[in-house]
């Protein structure tokens, strides 16, 4: 089998490569800021909880289209050139692994501080109130289950846009390979109209040809029955 399309195929994929691993190092950047700045308040560490979900939630997306990048590719890409991509594929993956798992032990120890704040602003109002270990717990309790409704909530919304963000790729993917379809059937047609254009030019030649050679057989059939007129007339003097 020839692979004449691995440079266009192996383009592609490269590109969803880097995408992943610019992803990737975005990531490790983030969690490292994270990890080197503490945070002042709640407003910070929301808005660094938001910047690291973001580009975890790209990171993922990256993923998704590398993946269907390499299905879509792998018709017209040799083998040797779709093992190199699959073992960087899962090199990268490892990555992502290991940093998610570091992202969520950072993001749980962000969110806990998060609910000792909130516990503390509504403790402060009952001080004069002495609560029992048992009401404390249940109000950390009862904290922790409303920030883990909203974390529920924007994980399905985040889901919800990724399923969307595929579901685009994979159209405009559709798209592209009918596009190119639809090109590689005008490039034939073209090179048919070419090939007649050769085939009617010869024949106009041809014709060309065997006009004039007609031509010159009418010249000479006129020569030859005027020389005979003018036999016969010489002939015919004489007599006379």
């Amino acid at each position: 089998m020839d692979y004449q399309t691995d440079a266009v195929g192996g383009n592609e994929v490269e590109e969803q490569l880097q995408r992943f691993q610019q992803a990737i190092e975005d990531l490790r950047e983030a969690l490292s800021e994270l990890a080197a700045a503490p945070l002042a308040n709640s407003q910070e560490r929301q808005m660094k909880v938001f910047q690291i979900n973001r580009v975890k939630q790209e990171a993922a997306v990256c993923s998704r289209s590398l993946s269907l990048e390499l299905r879509c590719s792998s018709s017209v890409l040799s083998p040797e050139v779709i093992s190199r991509l699959v073992r960087r594929q899962q090199q990268l993956r490892q990555e992502f692994a290991a940093l998610s798992a570091e992202c969520e032990e950072q993001l749980l120890t962000v969110s806990k501080d998060q609910l000792l704040e909130r516990y503390g602003k509504t403790h402060e109002p009952t001080q004069d109130q002495d609560l029992s270990p048992q009401q404390q717990r249940q109000q950390l309790v009862m904290l922790g289950d409303e920030v883990q409704d909203k974390t529920q909530l924007s994980l399905a919304r985040t889901q919800l846009q990724v399923a969307e963000t595929e579901d685009m790729g994979g159209a405009i993917l559709q798209r592209m390979q009918q596009q190119n379809e639809q090109l590689d059937n005008v490039k034939d047609k073209l090179e048919d109209v070419e090939f007649n254009i050769g085939r009617t030019k010869k024949t106009a030649q041809a014709i060309a040809k065997n006009a004039a050679s007609d031509r010159c057989l009418q010249c000479l059939c006129c020569c030859v029955v005027l020389l005979l007129i003018a036999s016969v007339v010489l002939i015919a003097l004489p007599g006379r």
